[in-house]
């Protein structure tokens, strides 16, 4: 700002010595301006939650690495993540943050129980910046089980200066605060590998 008043100021001053040589007969005009850059894109990266403990940054597939629990006869998930996507540089730009899911490998009947898509569920936060323990709600966003998440996205030119925060945890019976249809994994499910696609994508615009 200070910058731009020094600007306008010598402009001006020029401006007033040539008036007079003209006798007032050529008047001038200045444009003053200011431009919030666009952000350079976004970044995303995800962090690995193990119950209580501190989240360590991670790559690679998001394993639930399911344990049986014998207590409660089912399956549950040791690790849940979060992804985190914000703009990079400005935050003076809208960013359009979409998912997608396509689910792989069900070893289970169709007809019995369902697969990855109905025993995961994803939740949304927002957070500042500068400040990441700053995390709160979305409330035009819902909680989803993974299979429809394409129901949701998100402008995060909505709530500047701030990132977006997507929870992937495994669904644990009695499924309380999980949309209708949510399912665990538990002895009923055939063994093997369930697997599938979660893909988010961030628009600048």
């Amino acid at each position: 700002m200070k910058k731009l008043g020094i600007a306008l100021f010598t402009g001006l001053f020029v401006a007033s010595l040539t008036s007079q040589l003209l006798a007032d007969s050529n008047p001038f005009s200045f444009i003053a301006t200011a431009n919030v850059p666009v952000s350079a894109g976004a970044s995303m990266y995800v962090l690995k939650h193990e119950g209580a403990n501190p989240a360590s940054l991670h790559t690679g597939n998001l394993d639930l690495a399911l344990e049986y629990n014998a207590t409660y006869g089912d399956y549950r998930a040791k690790y849940y993540y979060a992804i985190v996507v914000a703009p990079t540089g400005s935050q003076g730009t809208s960013m359009n943050v979409a998912f997608t899911y396509t689910e792989s490998s069900n070893p289970n009947s169709a007809t019995t129980r369902k697969g990855l898509g109905y025993k995961v569920n994803v939740d949304f936060t927002k957070f500042t910046v500068a400040n990441p323990t700053d995390e709160s709600d979305i409330t035009t966003m819902n909680k989803v089980l993974l299979y429809n998440v394409a129901t949701e996205n998100e402008n995060l030119g909505a709530f500047a200066g701030k990132a977006l925060k997507i929870y992937l945890g495994g669904n644990i019976a009695p499924f309380t605060g999980l949309p209708t249809g949510a399912e665990g994994f538990n002895l009923s499910d055939k063994a093997g590998d369930y697997t599938g696609t979660f893909k988010v994508t961030a628009t600048i615009s």
